[in-house]
């Protein structure tokens, strides 16, 4: 999100650098150190892939995946219903 945030902004005629920095999130730090490892702005060479950079975006995924899995698991948790019942439960469309 802050890579695709940083580019739209780096496309605007008026823009001459772009830098942002994630706050108030558990993983800050190291989302932030691999931003700054990957991201000196208006070169294109700098899109390609490294190893930084599928690293952070498989952090995101990971973290993304975790979040849906709380959000889903939140209300039956707290619904008394007992653990045997919740780990049997599925989605229907």
């Amino acid at each position: 999100m802050a890579d695709d945030m940083r580019r739209r902004v780096s496309t605007l005629d008026w823009v001459e650098g772009v830098s942002g920095v994630l706050g108030e999130h558990m993983y800050a730090d190291k989302i932030n150190a691999g931003l700054a490892k990957v991201f000196p702005f208006r070169r294109p060479s700098v899109w390609k892939l490294t190893e930084v950079w599928i690293e952070l975006r498989r952090t995101f995924l990971v973290k993304a995946f975790q979040r849906r899995q709380v959000a889903l698991l939140q209300p039956p948790c707290g619904s008394g219903l007992p653990a045997g019942t919740i780990v049997s439960l599925t989605l229907t469309a």
